[in-house]
């Protein structure tokens, strides 16, 4: 009875702390450790803040996005408190870039979907996946480059191509479960029992975040006597909670806020904004009464203001929400609501809240109609290039590869039809692909191509002012036109 009784109190009995730096005390050198949040939405702000100034180093953290500059783990970056970054997208961060390329620190990408099903299987007991995310791209060949040498003079070490396997007719690469020493994590209230509950798309990646580590260290703002939480409004039960604190102070910045009038989008000053919003506007017009969509980052972004509203359209979010609405009316935005983007957002009153793994869920499962994604590349076959350029940073992968993984969504892309005068439209991509023959509808600011007549790349629209002669000057490949070419709607 004395084990059991050990055992019972190691699951459910939760240590409570009076500040962040006694929380994190005994985070040593070395230790693996998962951070939450998605972009500056739910991070544990308060225990980054501490981790940096106990001054342990050589650390590998995992995370879905390394945040704003000057602020949560970017402290850490600058302080080489961090020696490798396991993510899925590490942003924009200058400082990151030059030390990445300076060899200062490892980075490790791994796409959404991937990341945050592998710290499911971590928490669940199961020592790896098979997923189709990744597929034929340079995830499952490796020689992605994790750490340059000094001084950014050529590559130390590379990633490893992964085992693949068949089921079901369709490939499938082998991913190893991620467990971590200690997981710091991000909720809006707990109980005194360690029960969590998150706000709106706070929950994110700190759902399972929390599942997969030997310590999962909560910060909250605000602690309640155990029993006012109502049980089914708890996300993560207690028996993964191992420590808990009230957060000092929260700064809750927003990476990206983008506001509307209440007549039309004002967006960041832009030479190619009419491009991208005539793209956008044409995007909307695919959807219909009672769709769900994924709309991805840049210009599938913008769609959301041009939805038609008598049209019951529920949009979906990585950052782990179904029912985004448009960007927000100055001094309403919420750093608890951002989208896929990043960006501050609203919900529409049918929508529902989840954590980004069900998110994931939603994408590879096909269980959406349509997704929307940008573009670096196509090829006339259907082939998507969309997040790496050899030689030059890359903000990361995301979720584009486990988008191309749900093979019964549609999927559109939006681009630009040129950059700095070159096609992107090409017989055969030369980025490095996120998917291949995966694309359903290209819609850029010249034409709306199909890729499923004919079994190749055939243009249905061309927009107006355009010359077919210098739409197809302006295309690096052939295509069929169709005979029933249409004006591309303005």
């Amino acid at each position: 009875m004395l084990a059991l009784r050990n055992w019972t109190r190691r699951c459910f009995s939760v240590q409570l702390f009076e500040n962040s730096a006694d929380a994190v005390e005994d985070i040593r050198t070395g230790s693996r450790i998962a951070v939450g949040g998605y972009g500056s939405c739910g991070v544990p702000e308060n225990s980054l803040r501490a981790l940096h100034t106990l001054g342990t180093y050589h650390h590998t953290v995992f995370t879905a996005t390394s945040g704003l500059a000057g602020w949560g783990l970017d402290p850490l970056l600058k302080a080489k408190q961090i020696r490798r970054l396991v993510t899925s997208y590490p942003g924009s961060n200058a400082s990151f870039q030059r030390m990445y390329h300076d060899g200062e620190v490892e980075l490790v990408v791994i796409p959404s979907g991937s990341l945050s099903a592998r710290m499911y299987a971590g928490g669940a007991g199961i020592p790896a996946i098979y997923t189709k995310t990744g597929v034929g791209t340079i995830i499952e060949e490796g020689n992605f480059p994790i750490k340059y040498m000094p001084g950014g003079r050529g590559v130390e070490i590379f990633s490893a191509a992964k085992e693949k396997r068949r089921f079901r007719n369709k490939d499938h690469i082998l991913e190893e479960a991620i467990t971590v020493d200690f997981a710091l994590v991000k909720a809006w209230k707990a109980d005194t029992m360690g029960n969590l509950v998150f706000r709106r798309t706070a929950a994110n990646f700190n759902t399972v975040m929390a599942q997969c580590a030997r310590v999962t260290i909560a910060e909250v703002e605000e602690i309640v006597p155990h029993g006012q939480l109502d049980p089914d409004d708890i996300h993560v039960p207690a028996v993964y909670v191992h420590r808990l604190y009230k957060g000092e102070f929260y700064e809750k910045p927003i990476e990206h806020v983008t506001f509307v009038s209440r007549h039309s989008p004002a967006l960041s000053h832009d030479p190619l904004k009419p491009a991208k919003l005539k793209i956008a506007r044409r995007a909307a017009r695919e959807l219909e009464d009672g769709m769900t969509v994924h709309l991805g980052v840049g210009i599938p972004g913008l769609v959301a203001q041009y939805i038609d509203p008598s049209l019951n359209v529920m949009l979906h979010s990585e950052s782990g929400a179904l029912g985004i609405g448009k960007y927000p009316q100055a001094g309403t935005e919420d750093p608890d609501i951002v989208n896929t983007g990043r960006e501050a957002c609203s919900l529409l009153p049918m929508a529902s809240c989840f954590s980004s793994n069900d998110a994931m869920d939603m994408l590879r499962g096909g269980h959406l109609d349509i997704s929307i994604v940008s573009g670096f590349q196509v090829s006339q076959r259907g082939d998507l290039a969309n997040w790496l350029i050899p030689g030059k940073y890359s903000n990361g992968v995301g979720g584009s590869m486990d988008v191309i993984a749900g093979e019964e969504s549609r999927i559109i892309v939006t681009m630009l039809h040129n950059t700095e005068g070159k096609p992107k439209i090409l017989k055969e991509c030369s980025l490095p692909l996120t998917g291949q023959k995966c694309i359903d509808l290209l819609i850029t600011e010249m034409g709306v191509f199909d890729f499923n007549r004919e079994d190749t790349l055939v243009l249905t629209e061309i927009a107006k002012g355009v010359q077919l002669s210098a739409l197809k000057e302006a295309t690096g490949c052939s295509f069929l036109v169709a005979s029933d070419l249409k004006p591309m709607p303005s």
